[in-house]
């Protein structure tokens, strides 16, 4: 019975707590009161002192609760311990400790028990409580890109799930002088995007359809193309895309259009209405930062696009090698070459990244406008005149055509039997250019040109002008700048003329080659060719004096010196060993001194002087010591006399002139005199 009684207060005393806790949790007024009364609970402070040994315990207020029981602790007012004892006193426990029971501790476990109570987990490990297998997440629907493109009009973008139809597709806007023809696919089939299905990202092209002569006038044979101020065409030279968008605007049948600005076109250019007016026709688009780049040159790819947007795209399999199906050209080039616009290079490419040529772009724009010069154009002398355009040039028939403002008709041909019928442009009137020319230079595109005034056309070719001898290009006649092969050797050419010292002129390095024309007592410094590897540059000549001894042959540097004792108690400046005691080396000086110079030796440079060396003036000498690597090859010959070069001619000097005037360390000497 006792101990019946015993856990009936335990009971009571587990039932009190909870409710308490229930009074707690409700946070109402009652709680308030109630819990004033109650020593240590949460309506004291949490920092308020312990109660007194004289403070009532629960248990004391409680009739028949404490009696024959264990003091209990004063309940401290916190909501976890309240569980905890709710947990620690459960039916059926004999235990009659007032502590609650702590949670054991594994040692082994990587994880620290809670100090508030025990875990409200269960053992994973009870079999009593087995681990529920975690069902599987659903993946996340893919998602895939769709993008419309709308030419000028921009591009727009959508993302759809996987499997599901586009929720929204862009209305294609109307383009001035044009008829919507709709969506298009990738293979240029016409759909309707929004009853596809979605399985991958995809790219919708709007496509617009016109004829050429909906906007262009192609009855009217107008120049649309000229020259420069300086009377050239140039028409191998690139054009940039405000030059071509001037060229079609030129033929607009109309420029009362909306317009179309860009950041990078100010209103004052010359360019600026051609620009804005395509642009308003979506004929031209911007790039991607909203600029427009009128001055970058237009690939041939960009230049054909442009020429489509006055024409009906259409869809087939690329003629050209390096036009594949996939790039974003191969529509227009495509539609181009089916319409007879364009036909590539004898090779059977493109070239969509190359830069157009003024030439190239005339005979498109031409075949466009269908228009054909007279047949015998290249024998009129008073058509429209450039400097520089030859009749033998592959495209002087369009460019004149193109320049030239003229009336014409046409007429059929091919009308004999089996024949198809075809008709040609015949010319009844044109422009005449008489102007006369004075013979005069011409720069342009920085390149220098010689204007005859006898044939009003610029020179080419090899030509002497005020006894100075030029070359100039013999297609271009622009005046040679650079490298060209004179035969089998690599020459250097400035404005048109010969540059015989290009060694300060840092369009060669080493490594080098010396040879030495012992007969005729001068050498020359030749540098390779980097496309072949031969030593077929000469790059300077110079005087020196051999002797009788000097050995010929092969060899490569071993050594040099700055200054060396020489035969005699002599000493030469910038020596480059050849072969033991053989070098190159400047004419001797009587002492150390670079004020002591042997001056009649100086003035015999050029002439079979020496013991064996090679004698070169200062400058020479030292330009081999500084620039020809050790190991720098060498060949003396015995038999050749001259080169490429012509041999220098030497200085001479007064007996009181004992410096070199060529030592770098002693001109100051000259400077100062006024003789050098």
């Amino acid at each position: 019975m006792k101990k019946h009684r015993h856990k009936l207060h335990r009971v009571i005393t587990s039932l009190f707590t909870l409710a308490l806790c229930g009074v707690m949790a409700l946070e109402g007024p009652g709680f308030t009161v109630f819990a004033q009364e109650l020593p240590g609970s949460v309506g004291q402070e949490l920092n308020a002192p312990p109660p007194s040994s004289g403070t009532e315990s629960i248990s004391s207020q409680v009739p028949g609760l404490g009696q024959g029981l264990p003091e209990e602790e004063p309940f401290e007012g916190d909501l976890q311990d309240s569980q905890t004892q709710e947990e620690t006193f459960s039916e059926g426990d004999d235990q009659t400790s007032e502590e609650p029971s702590q949670p054991e501790v594994n040692p082994d476990s990587e994880e620290t028990p809670d100090n508030e109570g025990p875990s409200d987990e269960e053992d994973p490990s009870d079999p009593e409580n087995p681990e529920e297998p975690e069902e599987p997440e659903e993946p996340e629907p893919a998602r895939y890109t769709i993008t419309f493109q709308m030419g000028s009009f921009g591009t727009t973008t959508f993302e759809v799930e996987e499997g599901q139809l586009p929720t929204q597709v862009p209305s294609i806007p109307d383009l001035p002088a044009a008829t919507t023809l709709g969506w298009f696919d990738k293979d240029g089939n016409p759909v309707d995007p929004a009853t596809i299905t979605v399985t991958g990202d995809v790219t919708y092209t709007a496509r617009w359809s016109r004829e050429v002569g909906d906007l262009l006038n192609t009855e009217e044979h107008v120049a649309y193309m000229s020259g420069y101020n300086t009377g050239l065409f140039l028409p191998n030279k690139s054009v940039t895309r405000a030059e071509a968008v001037t060229m079609f605007y030129k033929l607009l049948l109309s420029s009362d259009w909306e317009k179309k600005s860009f950041p990078d076109v100010p209103s004052n250019q010359w360019y600026a209405e051609a620009v804005e007016t395509l642009a308003g026709l979506g004929v031209v688009s911007g790039y991607e930062d909203g600029t427009f780049g009128p001055n970058k040159n237009i690939t041939r790819a960009e230049f054909v696009t442009i020429a489509m947007a006055f024409s009906t795209l259409e869809t087939g399999k690329s003629t050209f090698s390096d036009v594949a199906d996939t790039s974003w050209a191969a529509p227009y080039i495509y539609s181009a070459s089916k319409q007879g616009w364009i036909s590539g290079y004898t090779d059977g490419t493109f070239g969509p990244n190359k830069n157009i040529t003024r030439a190239e772009a005339v005979s498109i724009i031409n075949k466009m406008l269908n228009r054909t010069a007279d047949a015998g154009v290249e024998e009129l002398t008073d058509v429209k005149n450039y400097y520089d355009l030859f009749p033998t040039h592959w495209a002087y028939e369009a460019i004149v055509e193109a320049s030239t403002p003229h009336t014409y008709h046409m007429e059929a041909t091919g009308t004999e039997e089996g024949e198809e019928e075809n008709s040609v442009e015949v010319w009844d009137s044109y422009e005449k250019d008489t102007s006369t020319v004075e013979s005069h230079w011409v720069r342009e595109n920085n390149s220098l040109y010689y204007v005859d005034g006898s044939t009003r056309k610029v020179v080419r070719g090899k030509t002497t002008i005020d006894g100075v001898t030029y070359i100039f290009d013999s297609s271009t006649g622009a005046a040679y700048n650079g490298f060209h092969m004179d035969g089998q050797w690599r020459r250097y050419y400035k404005n048109g003329t010969l540059i015989n010292d290009i060694s300060g002129l840092g369009v060669v390095s080493g490594p080098y080659y010396i040879k030495v024309y012992k007969p005729a007592n001068y050498l020359i410094i030749y540098a390779k060719d980097p496309s072949t590897g031969k030593y077929n540059t000469p790059v300077r000549a110079m005087l020196v004096s051999c002797g009788q001894t000097t050995p010929t042959g092969t060899y490569y540097t071993p050594a040099r010196y700055r200054w060396l004792k020489m035969v005699g108690d002599t000493w030469a400046q910038w020596c480059t060993q050849i072969q033991g005691n053989y070098l190159f080396h400047s004419v001797p000086n009587w002492t150390r001194d670079n004020f002591d110079l042997e001056v009649g030796e100086f003035n015999q440079l050029g002439t079979t002087r020496s013991l064996g060396c090679i004698r070169l003036c200062c400058r020479d000498a030292k330009w081999i010591y500084d620039n020809c690597q050790l190991g720098t090859q060498v060949f003396i010959s015995a038999i050749e006399t001259s080169g490429p070069l012509a041999k220098p001619t030497g200085i001479k000097l007064p007996s009181w002139h004992t410096w070199d005037p060529t030592d770098p360390t002693a001109y100051y000497a000259c400077q100062q005199r006024g003789c050098h």
